[in-house]
This record gives structure tokens, sequence and C-alpha cells, in this order.
């Protein structure tokens, strides 16, 4: 196979034209077919995720921030902690060994003063005898692909649990009528090292 035949089949999706001229190949920009024209285009960006994070703020009854899943796909963050640690009051505690966010503390207080729940089930903390029963739940482990939201509430009402000092964490994941009949994820990620 000739390498412009070649190009041709590997483009022949894209609305580009192949042809050898004096040697070289040239690509060109194909006419659109009536068959190709869009009639209607609907983009949703990073105002509607932030709309939906401010209307969730605004109706809740007590101090919240949101951060969904809209929101954490357009940000820079390796992981949960990551993104919810660019909410106001909200730190990361890094891993003293990769650097990377691991657990957060809100307003400040120490990570194990938070209560963590996933779709309303209390997570453990995972303590030993040996560290005071540490209560703080490490959210790097949890994969930021599968959660839909993530709520932390800096003030809790008399119906929550009593124990959140610094704040409560309630993630939720999607359910399967989160998505179209067919619906594909796909993530990428690459570093490039130079001496």
């Amino acid at each position: 196979m000739r390498a412009e035949d070649a190009l041709k089949q590997m483009l022949s999706a894209a609305p580009l034209t192949v042809e050898a001229i004096n040697g070289a190949i040239v690509l060109r920009e194909r006419p659109l077919a009536a068959a190709d024209e869009v009639d209607e285009l609907i983009v949703v960006g990073y105002a509607a995720g932030l709309r939906k994070s401010l209307d969730a703020k605004r109706d809740a009854d007590m101090i919240t921030d949101v951060v969904s899943a809209n929101d954490m796909g357009k940000l820079p963050s390796s992981n949960l902690t990551e993104a919810v640690s660019r909410l106001p009051g909200v730190s990361a505690v890094r891993n003293h060994t990769t650097g990377e966010g691991d657990r957060i503390s809100i307003r400040g207080l120490a990570t194990e003063y938070n209560t963590y729940s996933v779709n309303g089930v209390r997570l453990g903390g995972m303590g030993s005898p040996g560290d005071n029963f540490y209560r703080g739940v490490r959210l790097s482990f949890l994969p930021a692909a599968g959660v839909d939201s993530i709520t932390v509430f800096k003030s809790i009402l008399p119906n929550m649990d009593g124990d959140a000092l610094g704040g409560s964490v309630e993630i939720r994941t999607p359910t399967a009528f989160d998505f179209d009949p067919t619906h594909v994820a796909v993530s990428l990620e690459g570093t490039m090292l130079d001496k």
C-alpha cells in the first residue's frame, strides 16, 4: 500500500482530501455535503457545572460546597482529594512520599475530625490501636471517574452525626440511570520526562 492510499484510508472519516502533487502529499478541506450539516449544536460548558453547584449551595440548610462530576472532569486534578481541595475552607493533606493530596482538612481542623460517607453509608477510618484508631479516610483511593458529586458540609444539623467537628463529606456515586444506554468513559494520562 502506498503512503498516499494509507493516508486516504486513515482520513476517510475526516473532512479532508488527500492528493499527491509533484511528489508531495497535500491535504485539502473537503466541502461538506448536505448530510454532513448540523442543524443544532448544544454546548454545555464549565458555567453550567458552576451554576448547578451554586444552586445546590443556595438550597442547602447549612454551609456547604459541592463539586460535581462535570466540574471534576474540567479540573486538573489527579484524584478526589485534589478536586475537593479547590473548595474554599478545604485543604489537601499531602502524602509525604508521593506529594499528592491524600486526605482533606476542613476549616483547618485535622482530617480525623471529619466524617465521610458514600451514598449515605458512613465510612470507617483506617486506624489501628497504634495510631489511636485514626479516623481519617484517604480519598486518594477512590477513583474520580466513579463519583457523581462530592458535598462538603462545613456545619452540621442535629440529624447528622455529632462527631463531624471539622465537617462532613458526602460522596455520591452515579447510578445506572444517570447515563445513556451506551455510555463510555475514557481517561488518558501521560508523563514526559526530559533529561
